[in-house]
């Protein structure tokens, strides 16, 4: 018995030479078209998101800028507050010093001039030569003073030499007060009005210690 043998195919005429190579694999021109499509969304998407992601960014960074330079100008204002604060303080303080010092100064003068008036008699004689000489030139000379200071006065008004003097019993004026009224005028020699010269210097005095 004989098997049945198998034939051989030979390539006949009109045979397609695409059955006997490797299959190729061609894409439709309109699904080349949706692939470049997609890609250039994906691309621009992209793009879009980066500038989208670039935008905010800055407008992080602006937002942070202001907010610090809001912060920089609040502190700049509490700074400034403060220190007007501290000024007034500062001017408030130095204003009750003179205060102290002016009051210090002026109890300072009265005790001065009261216990050189008590210390030495005289002291009335030279403050009276003062303010006559103050009216040189004037024909009656009046020197109105205490009533306990009338003594010493006159007895200066003696050793001046000038008769014409007049020393006159005044019960407005305290110890150490003297007016000097004449035809050219009037001197003032109270210690309320003297006070304040001696006090200006004395304030200078305890200024600079």
């Amino acid at each position: 018995m004989s098997l049945p043998r198998g034939r051989i195919l030979r390539h006949a005429t009109g045979a397609r030479p695409e059955l006997t190579r490797p299959y190729a694999v061609r894409l439709p021109a309109e699904v080349a078209a949706a692939h470049a499509e997609a890609a250039r969304i994906v691309a621009r998407a992209e793009a879009e998101g980066h500038a989208v992601l670039m935008r905010a960014k800055e407008t992080v960074d602006a937002r942070a800028a202001i907010a610090a330079a809001e912060a920089r100008e609040a502190e700049l204002l509490r700074l400034v507050a403060v220190a007007a604060r501290l000024e007034a303080r500062e001017r408030a303080l130095a204003e009750g010093e003179i205060e102290r010092i002016t009051l210090l100064a002026r109890l300072l003068a009265e005790r001065v001039i009261h216990a050189e008036v008590a210390a030495s008699p005289a002291t009335l004689g030279v403050m009276a030569r003062e303010l006559v000489a103050e009216a040189r030139g004037a024909r009656a000379v009046v020197v109105n003073v205490s009533p306990g200071d009338v003594v010493e006065v006159e007895r200066a008004m003696r050793v001046m030499g000038n008769a014409a003097v007049t020393v006159r019993a005044d019960t407005t004026l305290g110890p150490g007060s003297m007016v000097v009224t004449s035809d050219v005028g009037t001197v003032d020699g109270r210690l309320e009005v003297l006070l304040p010269r001696l006090v200006s210097v004395l304030v200078e005095a305890l200024k600079h210690g």
